[in-house]
């Protein structure tokens, strides 16, 4: 009976911590299957959880660190690892509630990347992307960018 119970235990933390690290990466996938059957986009309307500004960051290496001087963010920020990355921060009343680290070979907020890593994106839930996807011919990879409509 007891071990029934250590290990309906273990493997109930193992479903919490794998559901936990999944879904950042189902953040990225939504964004880039709801980008696939619409032409416009609000991150709201892939996001299952509760949050009133998200910021774009391309600062690499940087640990969250322009978040936290410019915005004054509290949380544990993890790095980008690569120039190809970028991270979104969700926050909800100056918190951080999720940060979703997403690759550039798939999606992109704007026409291309930014050159200065200090860059960041502001956005409300309601902010509003058009959505332009080229795909390139040789591969047929499909790149998703996320325009801001003006």
């Amino acid at each position: 009976m007891k071990k029934a119970i250590v290990s309906l235990l273990f493997i109930s933390i193992i479903s919490l911590i794998s559901s936990g690290c999944t879904r950042k990466e189902n953040i990225e996938q939504a964004i880039i299957e709801y980008c696939k059957s619409n032409e416009e986009i609000r991150l709201n309307d892939v996001t299952k959880f509760d949050w009133d500004i998200a910021y774009i960051d391309y600062q690499v290496y940087g640990q969250g660190q322009n978040l936290i001087d410019l915005y004054g963010i509290e949380g544990d920020f993890e790095g980008l690892n690569s120039e190809e990355q970028f991270a979104i921060a969700f926050c909800k009343n100056g918190e951080l509630i999720e940060y979703v680290i997403c690759n550039s070979f798939n999606l992109i907020f704007g026409e291309s990347l930014p050159t200065n890593d200090k860059e960041t994106l502001v956005i409300s839930p309601e902010t509003l992307f058009s959505v332009d996807v080229q795909t390139d011919s040789l591969s047929g990879v499909s790149v998703f960018h996320l325009l801001l409509e003006q």
